[in-house]
């Protein structure tokens, strides 16, 4: 096993990346049996008890899909039971212990660290499976599939994805081979399960299959169906009854709010902190209530007490929409509180879930900059999706345009949109611009159309308006961050604070980064090391630099480092154990080590035109005349962007494909975008 791999392991396991058989519960089988009744979300341990409802004719689609694809997506609204589905495949065709389950891909860097890890591990074990339950409003695991796939990894995996977050998600068919099953839940398989449950004998309220069809509304969700003829009515007269026993005993105003702010953060799967939501509730008798509440099935505490939470989105959701009519309470107001009881990165996904679902209103920027940040993970989080505000805003405004010129090219719109929105790296430039030379035959047509795109855009670039007045009003974090991610949350902050010409003083001391530029991930500390040299914190950035250079020389056994005006260069012995079997992919290795190199050094000098690295060591062939393929780089600066700005380009093309979203993906592909 190579050191990649052994790094990839150690940074991962049992933080993104677990086994089926460590996800364990200590409750008994009659608690398991209740809660899951109840509806609350799947949990391993409901489905090794046999507590769920075999749906076969699914699990045989997926094993039919994944005997052909090399990934298969399960999406479906919440409540569709596509969680306990993919459990029970996985633990009916799978040894616990060779199912890797991925709980959360934050970024590129974690995607490669992953995959990384997992080469390693199939070394030593065939028959392994990942399963990825996509967490609400993550997007980058659609980078871990293409990681996968482009390293040639050879392993299956399985997404269960909600739709609403797959519509979000980037996933282009031409770049990784997937298959789609869209779960719903229709007539004929509900009728399958009355019949089952009713073989024995009858259900005590519906005597016949249409009596609790028409009970259930002759629609609605697996989850709800399978609550029905559990509880003999529907979840959501349970819990309209549930709501109004709290408030005709004359419990305190409190219990509500506690119980709607909770349930806001629930509906998309954020736990709240419970000594925040305490406070923000005006709850001196919270504990009561969580007790009481618990005992309903309404809300649950984490085992340490620290968190508070809803059993599962969807009755979070429904609890939300019955309170919506009975708190005069706004939705906005609710945001804010929220914002203040949640951490790591759930505030992103509290406020992509609130710009998507309500209109957009200037002055609640305003009064998010008051909102304080808890570390710097929540700061560059919310300045993330005050970005993503300002493109979807952009894209909103010109949507017309943009579904005037599909309508003319179809799948080839991109190539006559602006290149760049950001207007950071390449402002005011078309794709098709360069056409015009290789087909000078259709210049005079691809100049019309630039020409006409160009006078029908409100601009080229996006305006930062949102962003400007966000920044310009919040207040940055005092804390020093506490792991390698949050000093890479540290690095963007300051990279887009200093792009959106605010300039700040650091809140801790030289000596702290001093000591912090020592130790963790170099990736980590590359970034921090980028956002001061865009602040111009040049002291501090000379300081960093050069101790990060000297961990770099010795991490990577380095033999040659040159910095000069204009490029930046090393020559290394890539860190390798023999490994017989990693020799038909050299190439890959190769890769992989320099561009692992080229991307720390173009962040830690982000002044240099080239940035260039070699391997040393990896001519294992030469003797038989076959030459060393992919060990030396040598790559402009223009064509390492920063993934921070080219990010912004891609939420664009996201947008404007959003609304050419089909309900069903074969759909969407023959709609043409």
């Amino acid at each position: 096993m190579d050191i990649a791999s052994i790094d990839g392991y150690y940074k991962e396991y049992q933080k993104s990346l677990i086994r089926l058989c460590d996800m364990t519960s200590n409750k008994s089988f009659e608690i398991l049996k209740q809660e899951f009744s109840q509806g609350v979300s799947t949990h391993p341990a409901h489905i090794r008890n046999n507590l769920d409802f075999v749906r076969s004719e699914w699990t045989e689609k997926i094993s039919l899909s994944l005997s052909n694809h090399k990934a298969v997506i399960i999406k479906g609204v919440s409540g569709q039971g596509k969680s306990a589905l993919c459990y029970r495949f996985l633990l009916d065709n799978y040894p616990e212990q060779l199912v890797f389950c991925v709980r959360h891909i934050q970024s590129f860097r974690q995607a490669e660290n992953l995959v990384s890890a997992l080469q390693g591990i199939i070394k030593h074990a065939r028959n392994i499976i990942i399963y990825i339950d996509v967490n609400p409003g993550e997007t980058n695991w659609v980078l871990l599939l293409q990681e996968l796939q482009a390293r040639g990894v050879s392993v299956p995996v399985l997404v269960s994805i909600r739709e609403e977050d797959f519509k979000l998600s980037k996933v282009d068919g031409s770049v990784i081979s997937i298959d789609i099953i869209d779960l719903y839940f229709f007539k004929i398989e509900a009728e399958n399960i009355y019949k089952v449950l009713t073989l024995d004998n009858p259900h005590p309220i519906f005597r016949s299959f249409d009596e609790a069809w028409k009970r259930f509304g002759e629609g609605g969700t697996f989850l709800e169906f399978i609550y029905l003829l559990n509880n003999n009515q529907t979840l959501r007269q349970r819990l309209v009854g549930q709501v109004e026993k709290l408030i005709s005993e004359k419990n305190p105003d409190s219990w509500l709010m506690l119980l709607n702010l909770v349930c806001y953060a629930g509906k998309i799967g954020c736990p709240v902190l419970f000594k925040d939501a305490k406070r923000e509730c005006s709850c001196d008798t919270a504990i009561a209530a969580l007790d009481r509440m618990s005992k309903e099935y309404l809300l649950k505490s984490s085992d340490d007490g620290r968190y508070i939470e809803t059993l599962h989105p969807l009755r979070a959701s429904i609890v939300y929409d019955i309170l919506l009519e009975k708190i005069a309470y706004s939705p906005s107001q609710l945001l804010l509180a929220v914002l203040k009881c949640i951490e790591g990165r759930y505030p992103q996904l509290i406020l992509m879930d609130y710009f998507t679902q309500n209109p957009y209103d200037p002055s609640l920027i305003s009064e998010l900059t008051a909102v304080p940040c808890r570390d710097w993970t929540m700061f560059a989080c919310m300045l993330n999706t005050i970005l993503w505000l300002d493109v979807k805003l952009y894209a909103e405004r010109n949507q017309k345009v943009y579904d005037e010129l599909i309508a003319k090219k179809g799948n080839g719109w991109l190539a006559f949109a602006p290149l760049d929105i950001s207007g950071e790296l390449r402002p005011n430039e078309f794709i098709s611009e360069n056409l015009t030379s290789i087909f000078p035959e259709m210049a005079e047509g691809i100049i019309r159309d630039i020409e006409w795109m160009k006078n029908s855009l409100t601009s080229t670039v996006i305006t930062y308006d949102t962003t400007d007045l966000w920044v310009k009003n919040s207040n940055i974090p005092l804390n020093v961050p506490k792991s390698d991610s949050e000093w890479s949350d540290f690095g963007y902050s300051l990279f887009w604070l200093a792009k959106r010409k605010q300039k700040i003083q650091l809140p801790f001391s030289l000596e702290i980064l001093r000591e912090a530029i020592k130790n963790g991930d170099l990736q980590a500390k590359a970034d921090m090391v980028s956002g001061l040299f865009f602040q111009e914190l040049f002291d501090s950035y000379t300081i960093c630099e050069s101790l990060l250079r000297d961990r770099i020389i010795r991490h990577f056994n380095v033999i040659k480092f040159i910095v000069s005006e204009t490029e930046v260069s090393c020559e290394f012995i890539p860190p390798y154990f023999d490994d017989n079997e990693n020799s038909s992919k050299i190439k890959n290795f190769n890769h992989f080590w320099t561009m692992n190199m080229v991307d720390i050094l173009s962040k830690i000098y982000p002044d240099k035109e080239y940035i260039g690295a070699k391997l040393i060591g990896v001519d294992l062939l030469g003797d038989l005349g076959i030459p060393a393929v992919d060990y030396e780089k040598r790559i402009h600066r223009s064509n390492l962007p920063y993934k921070w700005i080219t990010e912004i380009n891609s939420w664009l093309i996201s947008r404007i494909n959003y609304a050419y979203y089909c309900d069903d993906w074969l759909k969407t592909a023959a709609c043409g975008v």
